[in-house]
């Protein structure tokens, strides 16, 4: 590797000058190779090339993109301003196109037609409705009075036949008494008594149901997490079962509750400016965070 000089040239921001190619040129002017810078600032090999190419396509999102050209100004000993000024507008200015109205002529006697004819349909079934209403209404009152006068009258019978077997058993039993006044009445527990084949068993029923034990299982709930962002972050949060919870670039001022089972991986970009709490714990995320990149990566058990 070759010595590096002390002269730290300026990237000209020059509309024809390219990000990646001043990155490329000072690289090569310095001896280094794509190993050599992924080694010292901890990026993929195919980050740097992307880098290089300008292909943003195949790069995170712009707060992770900032980092990366800062790390790197870094390490080639170059003013990051300038190479930060050379990314893409992350807010393009969209060209609106108005709608074009076209005319169309329209009848109105055909809709008026049309109207009247709805009008005619609405009429006809609200006049069909009442009808119905009115039917139903006069022919309930007279099938309540009538079923009301049945139910009067068996309620009479039941009333008034109790009374009559009533009369009719005093009587025979005071005639029995005057024909055979010397005999002496049995009580039914002497007969029972006399009797024992008249006794009755009563044996409890036992339910052929065999009666299942409900054993509840304890409900284990998920761990949640709450990250808030202070500053603009990109953060990518996945589960034991490797399910993303986020990912996404968050606002300042912003915050994420999720729920997930543990394990999780973390991913947050520019972490100084975010705090991770875990069941209402805070996480210390410095000693996880790349000096260079500014990139925490983490397992969270």
């Amino acid at each position: 590797m070759e010595e590096m000089s002390d002269t730290t040239p300026v990237a000209d921001n020059s509309p024809g000058i390219k990000l990646g190619a001043v990155l490329r040129e000072k690289r090569v002017a310095m001896g280094l190779s794509v190993a050599d810078v992924s080694a010292q600032i901890r990026l993929a090999p195919r980050q740097i090339e992307a880098l290089e190419a300008d292909d943003f396509g195949n790069l995170p999102e712009l707060p992770f993109v900032r980092g990366f050209v800062r790390s790197y100004a870094k390490l080639l000993q170059l003013d990051d301003q300038p190479l930060l000024a050379m990314l893409p507008d992350p807010h393009p200015v969209h060209e609106r196109i108005e709608p074009v109205s076209v005319g169309v002529p329209f009848d109105i006697k055909q809709l008026s037609k049309q109207q009247n004819k709805t009008w005619l349909a609405a009429s006809a079934g609200v006049a069909m409705i009442a009808l119905a209403f009115a039917a139903w209404h006069f022919s309930t009152p007279r099938k309540a009075s009538v079923e009301k006068a049945e139910s009067t009258s068996v309620l009479e019978m039941a009333v008034v036949l109790p009374d009559q077997t009533f009369a009719g058993s005093a009587v025979a039993r005071a005639d029995g008494a005057d024909a055979h006044p010397n005999e002496v009445q049995v009580k039914p527990n002497a007969a029972a008594a006399a009797n024992p084949s008249l006794k009755r068993e009563i044996t409890p029923v036992q339910s052929a149901v065999p009666v299942t034990k409900v054993i509840a299982t304890p409900v284990t709930e998920p761990t949640k997490l709450r990250v808030v962002f202070d500053g603009e972050s990109w953060s990518e949060i996945k589960d034991s079962t490797g399910r993303i919870l986020s990912s996404q670039v968050n606002a300042p001022g912003s915050e994420l509750n999720l729920n997930g089972k543990a394990p999780y991986e973390l991913v947050i970009g520019n972490a100084r400016t975010v705090h991770l709490y875990r069941r209402g714990q805070p996480v210390d995320l410095t000693r996880y965070i790349n000096k260079t990149s500014e990139v925490a990566r983490l397992t969270l058990e």
